[in-house]
């Protein structure tokens, strides 16, 4: 599932992705105030859609699903704010020549408090105001503003991956499909649902034999290589590519060489 550079398939994470697509409607909820499905939301849980919601507070969120969707970064801070909608402009006044701030707190911010009004500042320092604009949202890993799952999806990867890095990154061409990867990586792996692997799973079948064939157990390396149909298929590549004939019991490795039929993984270095 890790990156490329991981030393993975980059596939992703369904987990992962999830989080990504929960984020689209958190973004979907502030910037589409209009949506009927947001008015609805609204009249449930009030202006904010809950996404402000106190633990007993009257419309509760803990424990629902809108709950999983809200993101609250200075819950602190905004529990001591009087005005609970007021906007970011409001707060903001012009005093000789520069900008200031103007809070409205019910008391002083203190220990952690404190620490996420230095990080509020910190984060309004670096922005820019435009009193002829309303206040709006701006998706800051785009570079048109607009939020991208994609995106956001491939930055949650490399946070969950990063600590399962390898020191070698996984070589690929370019011109080899997704699935052809994946194929590969599971026949690796003894993943393939050849009948000696759901045998060792547990599942009741009939015969572990080849169906094909029945000269032998269906296990990777027989499906793959040494059943005499996958033979005449490796018989044809051979011709194709101008390699001879395909000797059986014997596979052409990376090297030139040949590599036996007893190497589990030989049909890899094909």
């Amino acid at each position: 599932m890790s990156p490329y550079g991981n030393g993975g398939l980059n596939i992703g994470s369904l987990n992962n992705k999830n989080l990504a697509l929960i984020g689209k409607w958190w973004w979907r909820f502030k910037t589409e105030s209009g949506a009927f499905w947001v008015k609805i939301i609204k009249s449930i849980y009030g202006s904010n859609g809950g996404l402000f919601a106190v633990r007993d507070s009257h419309h509760s969120l803990w424990g629902n699903t809108w709950s999983s969707i809200i993101h609250e970064r200075f819950a602190r801070l905004y529990r001591l704010e009087v005005d609970k909608n007021v906007s970011v402009k409001s707060r903001l006044e012009w005093n000789e020549a520069k900008f200031g701030w103007r809070w409205n707190w019910c008391s002083n911010p203190r220990g952690r408090t404190r620490g996420e009004l230095d990080d509020l500042i910190s984060l309004l320092s670096s922005s820019s105001f435009d009193n002829n604009r309303r206040d709006s949202w701006k998706w800051s890993l785009s570079s048109n503003g607009v939020f991208n799952v994609c995106k956001l999806s491939a930055l949650i990867n490399e946070e969950s991956f990063g600590s399962y890095a390898s020191s070698i990154a996984t070589e690929r061409n370019n011109l080899v499909p997704k699935k052809l990867e994946v194929f590969v990586w599971k026949a690796m792996k003894r993943r393939l649902p050849v009948r000696i692997e759901l045998d060792k799973r547990f599942i009741e079948l009939h015969s572990v034999r080849c169906p094909l064939c029945d000269d032998d157990l269906e296990s990777v390396e027989h499906s793959l290589l040494f059943c005499k149909h996958a033979f005449e298929v490796w018989d044809r590549i051979y011709k194709w590519w101008n390699l001879g004939v395909a000797g059986a019991g014997d596979t052409v490795g990376d090297d030139g060489g040949t590599v036996s039929a007893g190497d589990a993984d030989g049909f890899l270095l094909i």
